[in-house]
């Protein structure tokens, strides 16, 4: 009831004090937002399961992924991997890597994360090296 105009007044409170370098295609942003809402519930259903179900399901890891974004994208790219199953973005250096925490090392996936970095340079108008 209150979630949506919360989320209308701080988005356009934000964009008032601190103005985008890069415009944002909003198409592209639409395009997003199912592929975000699906990896979110495949995301709970995962943890659900791997914290219910056989510890021998969790073999922990850190991937260092390096990613050519400017570093808003970089970290709203690091907030949407982190809904992917086993997947948390837990910071980004300075050298544009991002940081990535994986509950399964055998469940790494880059070629999809590297899609979802497509998509975002694509959102913001980015040509990717």
């Amino acid at each position: 009831m209150f979630g949506a105009p919360a989320v209308a007044l701080a988005v356009w409170t934000s964009l008032r004090l601190v103005p985008p370098v890069r415009p944002v295609r909003l198409l592209r942003a639409v395009l997003l937002l199912p592929g975000f809402l699906w990896r979110s519930f495949l995301g709970s259903v995962d943890v659900a399961v791997r914290a219910f179900g056989a510890p021998e399901r969790l073999r922990p890891t850190w991937r260092v992924w390096p990613v050519d974004l400017p570093d808003g994208a970089r970290v709203a790219l690091g907030a949407q991997l982190s809904l992917m199953p086993g997947t948390l973005a837990a910071g980004c250096g300075r050298d544009g890597t991002l940081y990535v925490h994986v509950l399964d090392r055998a469940a790494w996936q880059p070629e999809e994360m590297e899609a979802d970095a497509r998509a975002w340079a694509a959102m913001i108008g980015k040509r990717r090296t």
